[in-house]
């Protein structure tokens, strides 16, 4: 989380990938000693908040932010007085369309965790598959020297349109 807010996106993407890798052995390490609690259930979606949702909804923000103001920001001065601050400087008032992305994360998480529907099988979009994908987007503009691509990527409108898609299919009802 760290790193997405200070702008560090390269680190952020490198953390959530690590995350979500033992994510995914600690549920099966779980179960195969039988060591399943109700607590840890609480704190594997917890840390899921944070890794799937909370730090691609920060990427979001800095993109959307990246695309109103046309570049990286700067470090945070911490001058109370200036309401419209971030860790980077200056930001757009559309760029909060990224939180978005961690209200449906939290949301779909929530849901998983009393939906007894959802116990061999999931119900939208899980939330590793989308924090993958938001994650790729500055890892696709750090290392793609493809100005249309980067026009695409950076585009508001395509931003704010994959945010509101994002939230959706983690909250659909497609199996």
């Amino acid at each position: 989380t760290v790193f997405a807010v200070l702008n560090q996106l390269e680190w952020a993407a490198l953390f959530v990938f690590i995350g979500i890798f033992f994510d995914f052995f600690d549920g099966l390490a779980a179960r195969a000693l039988n060591v399943q609690s109700e607590v840890g259930v609480q704190l594997d979606s917890l840390a899921d908040v944070i890794t799937s949702g909370l730090v691609p909804g920060i990427v979001m923000f800095q993109l959307l932010n990246m695309s109103q103001t046309g570049g990286w920001n700067t470090p945070f001065n911490h001058e109370v007085t200036d309401t419209m601050a971030w860790y980077g400087g200056k930001f757009t008032v559309v760029s909060l369309l990224g939180f978005v992305i961690t209200l449906a994360s939290a949301y779909r998480l929530a849901k998983f965790n009393v939906d007894e529907n959802q116990v061999s099988s999931f119900v939208g979009l899980p939330t590793p598959a989308n924090a993958l994908m938001i994650l790729s987007l500055p890892l696709i503009l750090m290392y793609h020297n493809n100005d249309a691509l980067n026009s695409i990527i950076l585009n508001p409108w395509f931003l704010a349109g994959l945010t509101l898609l994002s939230a959706y299919l983690l909250n659909s009802p497609i199996k």
